[in-house]
């Protein structure tokens, strides 16, 4: 996030295959320099976390630009459940052949779409075809993102007695005239109905996502509904600025920082109150967009944060597995036919080349600086090379004279940990990575930024 005329520059969306729901990375170079290190000191961890990919919504809002199937979709169900099944089975035969044992899974993640759509009958299935292959931990935490007006008590307590014990509720705001104006499927009345559902059903670990910096949202109406999230008490929050894409109904609308969005500064200000208000009221500021109470930050989220490995599964989903980083097809039926291909042609392998070290250094950088706890330089040197650790530090040098950057030396006065301060340090998050970037891994006469594929 940036302040006055480049707030959208603003941090990296969340690489997260929901919530960010997948996000994207936003900045890449196809002209990498050279690093002092070799490919032997790469990681190469077989995965211990899964995200599942649900694609189904009531209607698609219109801010969204997620690879989802919106009105009715019942019919589609069975279709699609038993792809993304053969999809699971083929993949971790694949892997079970190639490694024989594969690690537990510690977290496991349903986004999309609309998870809460899904009859507990398929939930069942796709956990069942995990287990096929690998075990999951003893204390697995087994997210499932949660709509409002989308499910009854049955419903969530027979998600409950499945093992779901972590649910992310898609709330976005409590102010009913913004929930019409975004094309969201329910109101107010019903986040509370939801609230009520899910603690009666038993769940303790309770997530609410909010949005800011949407058409005609003022910084009261923001305050507001951070004010009667926390009121709920969540174990956790995560709040997202609006990204205003171009294929969206918004994005047709609609011009960043031009009314009826709000001004630069007034985003950049809800962004302010929400990292002080929720830190007042005992929620660690872990990562840019997301808050948790102590015990209850997301496991699942920090996999993609500190660029580990993840298996992806369904339509449009990213996975991370030896070191390949792969989105599946965004259209249902080019899905269908990827996954007959998997089966027949490719035998269950994901067939794209492998991240070079550059790229994992890129990565590493991007997606460790969203987080509270930063990078943590004697890693990074052991992992890319002191040349390139010497170049980020001296980047880094002017963000922490003026204060964005948090640095900590030890005793010999080494600099040990880079890490962004909140929320001045956030709120610049782009301005300082590019710079960081072009005087370390890109190249600067001929870097381009883009977009990877979600």
């Amino acid at each position: 996030m940036k302040l006055s005329k480049t707030w959208h520059e603003k941090a990296l969306p969340f690489i997260h295959h929901s919530t960010i729901t997948q996000r994207k990375l936003f900045i890449r170079s196809r002209n990498m320099r050279y690093i002092n290190s070799t490919l032997d000191n790469r990681s190469c961890n077989l995965p211990k976390s899964a995200y599942i990919h649900i694609p189904f919504c009531v209607r698609k809002c219109f801010y969204c630009d997620f690879a989802v199937i919106a009105g009715k979709t019942v019919n589609w169900y069975d279709t699609y459940i038993s792809h993304l099944l053969r999809e699971i089975e083929s993949t971790l035969d694949y892997f079970k052949r190639k490694y024989q044992k594969l690690p537990d899974l510690e977290t496991i993640y349903f986004g999309g779409g609309t998870p809460s759509l899904l009859p507990s009958v398929y939930l069942s299935q796709i956990l069942h075809s995990l287990q096929k292959y690998v075990n999951f931990a003893c204390n697995v935490e087994l997210t499932v993102e949660m709509d409002p007006g989308t499910f009854d008590l049955s419903k969530a307590r027979d998600f409950s007695a499945l093992g779901v014990n972590r649910v992310s509720v898609g709330v976005q705001s409590f102010d009913d005239s913004l929930l019409k104006l975004c094309g969201r499927s329910h109101d107010s009345k019903e986040i509370y109905k939801a609230w009520d559902i899910l603690r009666m059903a038993g769940f303790t670990n309770v997530s609410l996502d909010l949005l800011s910096g949407l058409p005609t949202q003022s910084g009261e109406v923001f305050k507001d509904s951070i004010q009667k999230a926390i009121s709920l008490d969540p174990e956790h929050l995560s709040c997202y600025d609006l990204i205003v894409e171009q294929k969206t109904p918004f994005g047709k609308k609609y011009q960043n920082g031009i009314y009826p969005l709000p001004s630069e500064d007034d985003a950049a200000a809800m962004y302010i109150f929400a990292s002080c208000r929720l830190r007042e009221q005992g929620y660690e500021h872990y990562e840019v967009s997301n808050y948790g109470k102590p015990n209850y930050l997301s496991r699942h989220n920090q996999v993609y944060w500190r660029n580990q490995s993840y298996y992806g599964f369904g339509m449009s989903a990213t996975s991370y597995t030896e070191l390949k980083r792969f989105s599946r097809p965004r259209k249902l039926l080019s899905y269908f036919d990827w996954v007959k291909q998997l089966e027949m042609i490719q035998n269950g392998e994901v067939e794209c080349r492998e991240e070079s070290l550059q790229d994992q250094a890129v990565d590493t950088l991007i997606l460790g600086l969203r987080m509270k706890q930063g990078i943590s330089m004697d890693e990074f040197e052991k992992q890319y090379g002191q040349q390139l650790s010497w170049q980020i530090k001296e980047a880094a040098q002017p963000w922490i004279e003026s204060g964005h950057v948090v640095s900590t030396y030890d005793c010999n006065g080494q600099l040990q940990n880079l890490a962004l301060q909140d929320p001045e340090g956030f709120l610049l998050q782009n301005s300082i990575l590019i710079s960081l970037l072009e005087k370390s891994l890109w190249n600067k006469s001929s870097s381009k930024y883009h977009k990877t594929p979600s």
